[in-house]
């Protein structure tokens, strides 16, 4: 069996908050097809129109080559010799950013395949199941500028049957760490003593220094995927 083709497929709604730092709105699908009749599905959220440009371009040389080109032809099986050959084949213009998305997506699709000739889920190809449930967490993204929404966003939520929520952190978090250690506390209240809170930095400082400022404002409430044990 090989690979017959390769496309990046651009899935886009218009809405209004199609301007947030949000990928639900934008992304590009992977699409690999074989001649052997099967097809693997990957997905990846970047600058879609430049992922298309990366796959679909033709080689300038044998360190920038385009993914289609490259990978037609090549049995689909074996994921990691692919990525191996990808990274190569790209290392004068890739190594990391848009290139690694690129390649990200093509992986996806690639192991969807592989799993699809084995029978197997794609778990057991990569060493076997370690847990037989995941917790979910809700993302509330843009969180409230007050506490009060904050406790709002919060409170709908857990209405979902959540035990662990994820905070996007916003650059006006550094702005005013007094209240950025209000909107924490209020989610902290909200939510319970025994959820779980996480925030995710979401690319909102510049430096480790600024970072570091809100390291006593997350200790304050428990934030991340651990707390301490209790005493005793």
């Amino acid at each position: 069996m090989k690979i017959a083709n390769v496309q990046a497929i651009h899935l886009r709604i218009e809405d209004p908050n199609i301007g947030l730092f949000d990928g639900s709105y934008d992304t590009c699908v992977i699409v690999v097809t074989t001649d052997g009749g099967l097809t693997g599905i990957g997905e990846v959220e970047s600058l879609p129109t430049a992922i298309q440009g990366i796959i679909d371009a033709p080689p300038a040389h044998s360190h920038a080559r385009g993914l289609r080109e490259l990978l037609i032809g090549e049995d689909p099986t074996d994921p990691e010799r692919l990525w191996r050959l990808m990274y190569d084949s790209t290392d004068y213009v890739g190594r990391r950013g848009l290139m690694m998305h690129a390649i990200g997506g093509v992986d996806l699709a690639l192991w969807d395949i592989a799993g699809q000739v084995r029978g197997k889920p794609i778990c057991e190809l990569l060493g076997g199941a370690r847990r037989d449930r995941l917790l979910a967490y809700g993302t509330i993204y843009p969180i409230a500028k007050d506490p009060d929404g904050v406790r709002r966003q919060v409170r709908e939520a857990a209405g979902m049957n959540l035990r662990a929520f994820k905070l996007c952190a916003d650059p006006w978090w550094m702005d005013d760490l007094k209240l950025t250690a209000r909107l924490l506390r209020a989610a902290r209240e909200a939510a319970g003593d025994d959820a779980i809170l996480i925030v995710d930095a979401a690319l909102s400082y510049t430096s480790v220094h600024e970072g570091l400022k809100l390291i006593p404002l997350l200790k304050d409430v428990g934030s991340g995927f651990w707390r301490p044990a209790p005493a005793g």
